[in-house]
């Protein structure tokens, strides 16, 4: 952002609004005169540099933290911004304790006022107690805060501990407690530390009552029973608190006499706002109309003084008092209350018109506390609220489920909505709701009487005044048999209650299912449905209504109901834990022919009814004309034979259904012929449970006598090897079933009877009815437990069977230890036996049980496959089967011995989402390749155009698969046009099974689709429709992997209007894992799939844009067409997106194709190297691949990789991490990279790499690369530690770098004083120098300017430096700023001058902030420094005049050597001796010769104390030396001087004057800013304005200069009068900017400068205002009343600011203290006049002004009489203003009727008085 930019943002933005630290920074770099730091709403995570930086923030006087500051931020802001803070507001700071604050105090010299946030505690206060803490704080005079105790008080001693904390509190005479919190923490203290804890309060409330506000006693149980001097001592501290607005004394078990103390005297309190959550004072005011109270946790005391308080209100129409603890006393006073007030309507917030209380409004009574239910009390409010009868005469429906009322409830309920005389409105209400709740025997016979009263107890007429009730729903009641039947009895006699079961009027269908109903509930159902009119379906499934024994009597109750109720026809008993004894009860029931009307009975899912149960009932159903439907099952078209196919998978008809279905499949009429009873639950509930295999051996029976039956299905019924043998002894029997499914079934096992054990007599039994069938043809038991016990009783029967061609074996994993033996056996035995087909996939077959799957399949001359494919098929889908690598090779086998045309009939295989590994897929292709009749092994369909495989996990073994169906000529693929296909990377099996190179397997698999695709004639798109007709395309939410990049790619080839493309948000980026730290795989095998996709990106798309990572977009397709010359890609704030691997992959890959850029910015991201967390690897892939587009660049002339973090800092100053033993890995792949590119690399002239962090090691690998370049001119490695020394032994390091060290001497390295480690440390911090040296010397060599600032290199890598000869080469510019010269010795400095006198080409040299003292400079001249060819010369920050305030006697030695040099310098044009400690000797030295050199033009003496004499010589020296133009470092020609935050002081400014002299630059010099200047004199001058007088001088002298800015700048009247004499007499200026601390002004200066002001034919402002400025914030700028005057004197001449409307002046010491100690309203009384002379004015802010009674009076008389009547706002929040001064404020602003809005802090008080 640009200043400019910076400014607007910070006029027009608040602090706290600004989120970006950068942008903050600068807007108060820019902002100097601020005086107050809010940062509630925006945290800035950098506040050392937020308050270091800019010198106007040390002026804060008001600093407010935010909630997310922290002990460490608000220290740093005391001890660098606090010199003079008054006021530190911490309440929104939780966590920040007094300790963090008393250690910043010490910094805060001014601080009167700190404010702590709630949770002080007991060492706080002790600190604040402490006299010695008094004594070192004079200033201070008070600090705020809540008190809340850290522990609770448990112990006996506790109390006095409390007490000692609470009584030091008034002698310290400093905190002033605003609230004291003990909620819960006395607790379970003894009584007497409760005493004495009372009389400490006592005490603290006699001193400091007039502070404190709030005080929470609440739930500490403080009187216990006989206990009254508690409660004394509670009304004694209650008198006390004067100022109290807040007291808790709620849950203390108060009653009696002692709550209707509390009660009156929080009725009676003067100042109290609130007493235990009840708004006392705004109910006694009459200004609340609603009041919600639920879960105040209000009892007795409170609601005694709630009655009090609704006695005399007049305005409340709505109070919720539900869920407290008022106990019945307090209801019942309540109560009285509520009943004798005549405008309160409801205890309960019940609305007026209400007609439902619901959820769906959310006026349920149980609000969030249904478990907890309502208290007795709660429904004393309810009756309450319902006897007001005009309230609720639209009340329809009442909601009071599950709130556990008692039949004392009900009753009381039933009173107050159906009383003995009811009026007419009475009869609205139809749905009551009483379920879950406790009501017995005689709440329900009160509740009865109520709705029906008993004939003879009420006559007719009052009998049919409370007929409106339609729905009454009492289930979950314990009613008992007498209130059950009072309730039906009710029902019965009532003419409107249809239901007592909560059953909607008029309903033909009740839905009851899984409301958890209980016996009671059953039978009060079943007494229910004998009179219920209109109900044609029941069903309560899902309820489990039987008693503990397992007896259902509401079935018995509800088949009597039935003989009743003729209308039910459906009724559903599903799942309703069902056992023998109830299901007996419905057979009979049915068998009584009392339900005659029913025809559908669901009984599913109760699978513990039992045999004779079971039988009874099956006998029942088939007897029952009228039932058509048993739980799906079709009884009756089954008898008819309608039905031929019957599906009950999932319906778990259990033992019933079976018999039922086995009686109906012997019927003479039956003709169905297929069954599936999956899932049914035949053999067993479940696993766990005992097997009973009734239900089969019924159906094993039913098939001896069924004709039809030819398909029979049982998977998964938890079918037992006992199951098993019932079941197969029914075949056999002449029976013509031919296909038999039992997978799933533990044939082998058996349930939780014979778990364990593997029994045989299933599969025994099971041969034996192979032996005996003749029709079956099928035989599948898939996943059945088939062990080889199994199989080998099994055997006997297949060997003789002459009928089964088929047996699915597949899913049954013991199968691999029989190794094929039975099938090869039999294949060599029987020829002509008739098993064709067999299934062994799924069994996981080792490789010798393949081989003799295989052979058998050889041998066998009927036998035609061992994996299921039988005989005439030719589609086989095998997706998702759970296939593994042994099946793989099994069916690879089969499939190669079916090569021919017309020996497979299978033309169709989908093997797809298995997991076949590579090997098995391996298999697969070949195979398939020599296999003519298949075509597919995709399951492709014949003339298919697209496939989505984007449903499925999609594995690189699926990719293989589909590979090669694409590449098989005569495959069902070739008519493809669209592939969708994801991969899964995260696939568990990839890693099984590839865990080291998972992604490369994935990678490659895509690519084997990539090739695939690409041979084809006609275009394959891979993504399917993505990339189709679509201009943008975000794939940030795709999930994409490295792998579907590359389908990506290949997809972009055809693309034609794809325009902008986004693929952030992936780990695009390949990361392998080897295990070995020191190894690194290859860049290019890690990114090739990257490089794929930009190689189509910058090839074949029409891709204009790519979003790689969340970012800036890249301009892929100007680069493409070579239309881009530049690409700033530099990175944003702190906490923006950072380029990744994958941009710099792409990057890489533009650079090597384009040839028009030619700079690359990419500043601010960390590139190189970033840590990947999973394995602690460095990663360099990235750098390497833009370091290889840079060496293959054609173009590129200009990179700039500034803070990029190239190679990361650790704690050793280099490249790598550190491990757990210390030692460090150093990886320079990264910088290897970027040194090999610029060896190759012929066209880059410009590399900035600063800020990077590269250190030594990192360097040396550059600068080797830099030997063969020979087009690199200019190399910033700025801020790098390429010197920094290690303190351990570095692990990797130089061993790999070549150079020349024949002139490297080690003796130089005074090894007598370092031992072996330190010696070796800076040998190898000195070795990336002498490369450089090296480097540059070279015959070959370009370089002409090398930046090495900031990278701590000291004397030795200085004299490396040299020694290398860096300037003996065509180096033209050199910096070494901010290093460490000082350690350079004397013939160090010769050296290093003879070295730049010998340089021919060097121009420039920049050795600022070096701490270099006067040996130095001496030593440098001495050497020739001067005598060579430089023209710029940059010494700022050094201490060349000797160390600052030491006196050193040296001071001038330095600059006379210097001064001495100059003489016969005719080069020398630019010298910068800034902040060099120059004293006046040293002027006098340096100003002393006749001339400053013979072409010096521009020198820059800004920061030195040079002294007036100095300063004479100094400006004397200037007219003698003709060239020399500015002894301040201003350039030439600029209109604008910025010296802003720079330390000119008094004698700069004579400097100052002199540069802007119209001979030197006052001709051009516009605007002059001089802000944060202490330039009115030095420490021990007396002339306290000579700065002021020679900027005087300017003004008067200067014809060009127009704005003056001195903002902040503190001004006295001595200065004024100096100043106010330029600014009378100035013939240019027309702004000027005083802004600052004005408070030392006087009214003398004031009125000065007013006087220049009103002289001054062209000043139009004193305080910088823009001519149509509308809203002036001065906030915070500390103007005293003096600039008050100056303000006003300005805004009532009306040259700017005549449009104002909004003014803010808050913090600016107003009403500042006069020298008699009284207030001074003299600038206050000014500005009110000048506000008066403003028609436009509507708001003003004077908060925080220290305004008292005298200045308060002063506005009171000032504003009628100056006719301030168009004031909108006036805002005098935060001072001292008392309340009489209010009322006369108020006063004066009600004359004439002014409509002027009064802020003040406790205003809302004042009004109500």
């Amino acid at each position: 952002m640009e200043d400019s930019q910076a400014r607007g943002v910070a006029r027009c933005c608040p602090i706290d609004a600004l989120i970006d630290d950068d942008l903050l920074i600068t807007c108060l770099a820019h902002l100097g005169n601020i005086r107050d730091l809010c940062k509630s709403s925006a945290v800035c995570i950098r506040w050392r540099e937020l308050i270091a930086g800019p010198t106007g923030c040390r002026l804060w006087e008001t600093i407010t933290a935010g909630a997310d500051d922290n002990a460490d931020h608000v220290e740093e802001i005391m001890r660098i911004g606090g010199a003079r803070c008054k006021r530190l507001d911490l309440r929104a700071c939780p966590l920040i304790r007094w300790r963090h604050v008393a250690e910043g105090l010490n910094c805060c010299p001014e601080m009167q006022m700190v404010q702590l946030g709630r949770g002080v505690n007991e060492d706080d206060i002790l600190d604040l107690a402490s006299p010695l803490f008094r004594k070192r704080n004079p200033h201070l005079r008070s600090v705020e805060g809540p008190f809340r105790p850290q522990t609770n008080f448990y112990l006996p001693d506790s109390g006095s501990r409390v007490v000692a904390y609470l009584t030091g509190l008034p002698a310290s005479g400093l905190f002033q407690l605003r609230g004291l919190d003990l909620q819960g923490k006395l607790r379970h203290a003894a009584l007497g530390p409760l005493q004495e804890l009372l009389n400490g309060l006592g005490e603290l409330l006699r001193h400091n009552g007039r502070a404190l506000q709030l005080l929470d006693l609440s739930e500490n149980q403080l009187c216990p029973s006989g206990v009254d001097a508690i409660v004394d001592g509670l009304a004694a501290l209650f008198s006390r608190a004067g100022a109290l607005s807040a007291l808790n004394v709620s849950g203390n078990n108060i009653h009696g006499h002692d709550a209707e103390q509390l009660a009156y005297l929080a009725v009676t309190h003067p100042t109290l706002e609130v007493f235990c959550e009840i708004p006392v004072k705004r109910i006694k005011a009459n200004t609340l109309t609603e009041v919600d109270l639920r879960f105040a946790n209000i009892d007795l005391p409170g609601a005694l003084a709630l009655a009090k308080l609704l006695g005399n209100n007049r305005s409340l129409r709505t109070l919720n008092l539900l869920h407290n603890a008022l106990g019945l006393e307090g209801a019942r006073a309540i109560v009285r209350a509520f009943e004798d007030s005549g405008t309160l309507l409801s205890l309960c917030g019940l609305e007026p018109g209400i007609t439902t209380l619901d959820p769906s409004r959310n006026l349920r009574l149980d609000g969030q506390t249904r478990l907890s239910g309502m208290q007795p009390w709660d429904l004393m409010l309810l009756c309450a609220d319902l006897k007001k009868g005009p309230l609720h005469c639209s009340l329809t429906s009442l909601d009071l489920s599950g709130t556990n009322m008692t039949c004392e409830d009900v009753a009381a309920l039933a009173e107050a909505l159906f009383p003995a005389a009811a009026p007419a409105f009475y009869g609205s209400l139809q749905t009551l709701n009483l379920a879950d709740n406790c009501c017995g025997n005689a709440g329900a016979t009160a509740l009865a009487e109520k709705l029906a009263p008993s004939a003879g107890k009420e006559s007719q007429a009052e009998r049919e005044s409370n007929v409106a009730l339609r729905t009454l729903d009492l289930r979950g009641n314990p009613l008992g048999h007498r209130g059950r039947d009072a309730i039906l009895g009710a029902l019965r006699r009532s003419r409107t209650l249809t239901s007592v079961c909560g059953i909607p009027p008029d309903a033909t269908a009740a839905n009851l299912s899984a409301c958890a109903l209980t016996p009671e509930d059953g039978r009060l159902l079943a007494g229910e449905l004998s009179g219920h009119v209109a109900l044609t379906a029941l069903d309560v499934s899902g309820n489990h209504m039987s008693d503990s024994l397992g007896q259902a009597a509401y079935l018995v109750d509800l088949m009597v109901a039935l003989k009743t109720n003729t209308l039910l026809t459906a009724l559903n008993l599903q799942d309703s834990a069902l056992k023998d004894g109830p299901a007996s009860s419905v057979a009979e029931g049915l068998m009584s022919g009392t339900s005659g009307t029913l025809s559908a009975l669901d009984m599913s899912h109760n699978l513990d009814i039992g045999w004779e149960s079971a039988s009874v009932l099956a006998r029942a159903v088939l007897a029952l004309p009228s039932l058509r439907d048993f739980g799906g099952i079709p009884v009756r078209s089954l008898e008819q034979g309608s039905v031929t196919a019957l599906d009950l998978t999932g319906g778990a008809v259990g033992l019933p259904g079976a018999l039922v279905l086995s009686e109906l499949l012997t019927r003479p009429g039956s003709a169905l012929a297929s069954l599936r009873l999956d899932s049914n639950g035949l053999g067993a509930a479940s696993a766990r449970t005992e097997e009973r295999p009734e239900g089969v051996r019924a159906l094993g029976e039913a098939l001896r006598r069924s004709a039809a039956l030819t398909s029979l299905s049982l998977r998964d019924n938890f079918i037992g090897w006992r199951g098993a043998a019932a079941f197969a002894a029914g075949l056999g029997h002449g029976d013509v079933l031919r296909a038999l499914v039992l997978d799933g079934n533990p044939l082998g096992r058996g349930t939780a009877a014979a778990d364990g054990d593997e029994e045989v007599g299933g599969f025994a039994a099971l041969g034996d009815a192979l032996l005996r069938t003749t029709a079956l043809t099928s035989l599948s038991l898939r996943a059945a437990h088939v062990g080889p016990p199994g199989l080998a009783a099994l055997s006997p029967g297949l060997r003789s069977s002459r009928s089964l061609e088929t047996l699915d074996l597949g899913g049954n994993p013991g199968l691999e230890l029989l190794r094929g033996l039975e099938l090869a056996q039999r294949g060599s035995r029987r020829a002509g036996g008739s098993l064709r087909t067999v299934n062994l996939l799924g069994c996981r077959l080792a490789k010798a049980g393949r081989a003799a799957a295989l052979a058998a399949l050889k041998q066998s001359a009927t036998l035609v496959s061992v994996c299921g494919v039988a005989p005439g098929l030719t589609a086989l889908d095998l997706s998702c089967a759970g296939l593994g690598l042994p099946d793989a090779e099994l069916l690879a086998g089969e499939m190669a011995r079916r090569q021919r045309p017309g020996s497979w009939g299978v033309t169709s295989l989908n093997l797809l989402h298995n997991d076949l590994e590579q090997r098995g897929a391996e298999a697969i292709v070949a195979a398939f390749k020599r296999c003519a009749p298949l075509r597919t092994l995709c399951g492709v369909a014949p003339g298919a155009e697209a496939l989505d495989l984007s449903g499925e996990d999609f594995y690189p073994w699926d990719a293989m698969l589909l590979a090669a169906d694409l590449g098989k000529r005569s495959s069902a693929a070739s008519s493809l046009r669209t592939l969708n296909v994801r991969f899964a990377p995260e696939s568990p099996a990839v890693y099984r099974h590839n865990h080291y190179d998972s992604a490369h397997f994935f990678c490659a698999a895509a690519r084997l689709l990539c090739a695939a695709a690409q041979r084809r004639p006609a275009p394959l798109r891979l993504c399917g429709a993505l990339l189709l007709d679509v201009r943008e395309l975000d794939l940030s939410e795709y999930d994409l992997s490295p792998a579907d990049a590359l389908l990506l790619a290949n997809d972009l080839k055809h693309s034609t209007a794809l325009h902008a493309l986004d693929i952030s948000g992936h780990e695009l980026y390949a990361r392998y894992d080897y295990g070995d730290f020191n190894e690194y795989r290859p860049w290019e095998d890690a990114t090739e799939h990257l490089r794929d996709l930009a190689a189509a990106l910058l090839r074949d798309s029409s891709v204009e844009t790519v979003t790689v990572s969340r970012g800036k977009p890249l301009p892929i397709g100007p680069l493409r067409r070579n239309e881009l010359a530049e690409l700033d890609h530099s990175g944003g704030a702190f906490g923006s997106a950072r380029l990744t691997a994958p941009d710099l992959v792409v990057l890489g890959a533009a650079l090597a194709v384009t040839s028009s850029l030619h700079t690359l910015n990419l500043s601010g991201h960390a590139l190189m190297l970033f840590l990947d967390t999973g394995d602690g690897m460095l990663d360099t892939a990235g750098a390497e691949a833009l370091a290889d587009g840079l060496g293959r660049s054609k173009s590129l002339r200009t990179l700039i990789l500034d803070g990029c973090t190239l190679a990361g800092r650790d704690e050793h100053g280099g490249i790598g991490v550190t491990d757990e033993f210390g030692g460090v890995y150093l990886v320079n792949e990264g910088m290897r990279a970027l040194g090999d590119a610029l060896e190759r690399t012929t066209t880059l002239t410009s590399l900035s790499l600063k800020g990077n962090f590269i250190g030594p090691v990192g360097g040396a690998a550059l600068a080797a690369g830099l030997r063969a370049n020979r087009s690199l001119q200019s190399l910033d490695l700025s801020n790098n530690d390429l010197a920094a020394r290690s303190e351990g032994r570095v692990r990797r390091g130089y061993d790999s770098f070549d150079f020349d060290d024949s002139d490297y001497d080690d003796d130089d390295l005074d090894a007598d004083d370092r031992d072996a480690d330190d010696v070796e440390d800076l040998q190898e911090s000195l070795m990336p120098l002498k490369l450089l040296g090296q480097r540059a010397r070279c015959r070959l060599a370009s370089l002409r300017v090398l930046e090495l600032g900031g990278n701590g290199i000291d004397g030795a890598g200085v004299e490396a430096l040299v020694d290398g000869g860096v300037l003996r080469g065509p180096l033209c510019a050199l910096c070494l700023r901010n290093n460490l010269l000082d350690s350079l010795t004397v013939e160090g400095s010769e050296a290093l001058g003879k070295a730049v006198m010998g340089s021919a080409a060097l121009r420039s040299l920049d050795l600022s902030l070096n701490g270099l003292q006067p040996a130095h400079l001496v030593g440098l001249v001495a050497g020739g420094l001067l005598r060579g060819a430089v023209s710029a010369l940059v010494l700022h920050g050094n201490a060349l005049g000797g160390d600052a305030g030491q006196g050193d006697d040296d001071e001038a030695a330095g600059f006379e050597a210097l001064a001495a040099g100059l003489q016969g310098n005719t080069c020398l044009t630019e010298l910068d001796l800034g902040a060099t400690h120059m004293g006046p000797r040293g002027a006098a030295a340096l100003g002393g010769p006749p001339r400053l050199g013979h072409g010096l033009t521009a020198l820059n003496l800004v920061g030195n104390s040079v002294g007036p004499e100095g300063a004479d010589a100094l400006v004397a020296a200037r007219k003698r030396t003709p060239s020399l133009k500015t002894l301040c470092g201003l350039q030439p020609g600029a209109t604008t001087v910025r010296l802003a935050h720079r330390p000119l002081g008094p004698w700069g400014a004579v400097l100052l004057a002199s540069d802007l002299d119209p001979g030197a630059n006052g001709e051009s010099a516009r605007t002059l800013l001089l802000g944060d200047q202490e330039i009115g004199s030095a420490a021990g001058s007396h002339d306290v304005a000579g700065g002021f007088r020679a900027i005087s001088g300017v003004l008067k002298g200067s014809t060009a200069l127009a704005a003056l800015s001195l903002r902040p700048t503190k001004l006295g009247p001595r200065g004024a009068a100096a100043l106010a004499e330029g600014l009378g007499l100035s013939q240019s200026l027309t702004s000027a900017d005083l802004q600052g601390d004005l408070r030392d002004l006087g009214a003398a200066g004031a009125a000065i400068l007013i006087e220049a002001f009103r002289k001054s034919g062209t000043l139009t402002t004193l305080f910088g205002l823009e001519p149509d400025v509308r809203q002036l914030d001065m906030s915070g700028q500390n103007l005293g009343p003096w600039g008050a005057m100056l303000l006003a004197a300005e805004l009532r001449m009306g040259r700017r600011g005549s449009l104002l409307h909004t003014v803010d002046l808050q913090g600016n010491a107003l009403a500042g203290r006069s020298s008699g100690g009284a207030e001074c309203d003299d600038g206050l009384r000014a500005l009110v006049a000048a506000f008066g002379a403003n028609p436009r004015l509507t708001s003003v802010s004077l908060r925080d002004n220290g305004i008292g009674s005298r200045c308060a009076a002063a506005l009171a008389q000032g504003l009628p009489a100056g006719g301030v009547l168009q004031l909108r706002l006036l805002d005098l929040r935060g001072n001292p203003i008392s309340k009489s001064d209010v009322r006369n404020l108020q006063g004066a602003l009600m004359v004439e009727q002014s409509s002027c809005h009064l802020e003040i802090d406790f205003i809302d008080e004042i009004m109500q008085m």
